[in-house]
């Protein structure tokens, strides 16, 4: 007798891309670099570093949920499932530096184009 199954999945990881098109002022990823390392990462890691574990890696989500962070941050709607509510431990320029980081992040690891040499491949 032959017993075959298919092996177990953990989790089921999308097929996503890294973040991109977020604006934001580069002069805010340094403070919001220390806000996300205390806030973010034990539970999201670094953005676009891997696909999340337990929890997404944000720098793997739609630019729409980062440009709403406040919306997840603040009262949102994953609070039942275990994300902190961070009202009155954050502001929004807090949560405005922490997007410049994941954004920041996502545009500083993002494999760069080729440089041309002008030189025709032989």
């Amino acid at each position: 007798m032959i017993i075959t199954s298919t092996p177990y999945r953990f989790i089921d990881i999308p097929d996503v891309t890294l973040l991109a098109g977020v604006k934001y002022d580069p002069n805010d990823v340094p403070e919001g670099t220390a806000l996300y390392v205390t806030a973010c990462a034990q539970c999201h890691g670094v953005p676009g570093v891997d696909k999340g574990g337990n929890v997404r890696n944000l720098g793997y989500v739609p630019k729409e949920t980062i440009e709403n962070l406040k919306d997840f941050v603040f009262k949102g709607p994953f609070r039942d499932q275990g994300m902190p509510d961070f009202t009155g431990k954050l502001t929004e320029a807090d949560v405005t530096k922490i997007a410049a980081f994941i954004q920041g992040t996502a545009d500083a690891i993002r494999p760069k184009p080729a440089e041309s040499t002008g030189q025709a491949k032989q």
